[in-house]
């Protein structure tokens, strides 16, 4: 593995590293220690630092809020089923995007609004799209 894709699938915050894998484990940055471990029902299929807390999806369409210091559960919510496929920060809410929709969750994990997208065919695309809208958010007018 290159130190370029290792870099890639973490995220660093000190004194801690994220690693994203079939669970999530804290280590100390600075001396590899492992600090906390914690179990998600399912293959973590994205993993996000954001609002001093860290946001975990799941192949089973469950998304955690964890406390970074301690790995203690602060909320989860479920998606619907299906994999989460993006937990994006988006200043005052956190997007997530699954084979079931598009939520918009509070900093602390909690249900903002749901849109669900399984009574349209091709549903697995909420991704794309939510990066899309992201994207052209900032965006100059264009006349």
């Amino acid at each position: 593995m290159s130190s370029d894709a290792y870099r890639a699938s973490t995220i660093r915050i000190a004194p801690v590293v994220y690693l994203k894998r079939r669970r999530a484990i804290a280590l100390d940055r600075d001396k590899g220690e492992e600090l906390w471990v914690y179990e998600a029902a399912a293959l973590v299929t994205r993993i996000l630092l954001a609002h001093a807390s860290v946001y975990l999806g799941d192949a089973e369409g469950w998304v955690y809020c964890l406390e970074p210091a301690t790995g203690t559960l602060r909320g989860k919510i479920q998606t619907g089923g299906g994999s989460v496929s993006a937990v994006i920060d988006d200043g005052d809410r956190i997007l997530v995007a699954a084979e079931g929709g598009v939520f918009a969750l509070t900093p602390s994990g909690d249900l903002l609004w749901a849109y669900d997208s399984r009574h349209h065919p091709g549903s697995e695309m909420a991704e794309v799209g939510l990066a899309c809208t992201m994207g052209f958010a900032h965006q100059p007018d264009l006349k």
